[in-house]
């Protein structure tokens, strides 16, 4: 009877050990599996930061190409003058290596300055018009969908001058007089500057009085 309560005792501290390798061994592939997912997960979001970075240099590099393009091509300057009802210039272009710009937008503030497509254009690496031109007093100009240009201007105070110079030369000089996060909202400044974010699809427009 000893010997058989010894071997069953034997038996038992058997399984129990075989029970604590499998547990060991069960703990060990959990944790496998979560540091293979989180690699994953990692080399993920790493590529999805490098087209990011990939995209918003191709902007750039296209935006300087034609900015330059643009500046040379462009009669002497002169000031604009906002007016009342829809005019002649919208819809009008210049032909910059293929593609057609209405303009250049500057900020003197930032030091920085693009060139802006017209409405005809997908807007992919620069900033675009969505409607309206600088002399009818309702311009509005989105930023790239893939370059994120306007990154810069989020940081915009209210009064801070910006300037608009069409093909004709002439210069339209304005003042941020609010922002808002609400994407319908209706145009009601002389130029309309709108930023949006790439993933989430958030916007935010800049509103602007002509000075």
């Amino acid at each position: 009877e000893g010997r058989e309560m010894q071997s069953r005792f034997i038996k038992d501290k058997d399984v129990e050990s075989r029970d604590r390798k499998d547990n060991r061994g069960s703990g060990w592939a959990s944790g496998r599996i979560f540091l293979y997912a989180g690699a994953v997960v990692l080399l993920l979001a790493s590529a999805l930061m490098c087209n990011s970075k990939y995209q918003e240099n191709q902007a750039h590099k296209q935006c300087d190409e034609i900015l330059e393009r643009l500046i040379s091509l462009l009669p002497e300057q002169t000031k604009g003058f906002v007016q009342e009802g829809s005019t002649n210039q919208e819809g009008a272009y210049l032909e910059v290596k293929e593609i057609s710009c209405i303009g250049i937008l500057e900020i003197p503030l930032i030091e920085e300055a693009w060139p802006v497509q017209s409405e005809y254009e997908d807007g992919k690496y620069m900033p675009k018009c969505e409607s309206g031109s600088a002399e009818s007093g309702n311009l509005v100009i989105k930023d790239s969908l893939r370059g994120g240009l306007f990154r810069s201007i989020s940081v915009l105070n209210e009064g801070m001058e910006v300037r608009f110079t069409d093909i004709w030369g002439e210069v339209y000089t304005y003042n941020i007089v609010s922002v808002s996060e609400k994407a319908n909202r209706s145009s009601d400044g002389d130029l309309v500057l709108v930023t949006q974010n790439r993933y989430t699809g958030n916007e935010k427009r800049i509103y602007l009085d002509s000075v």
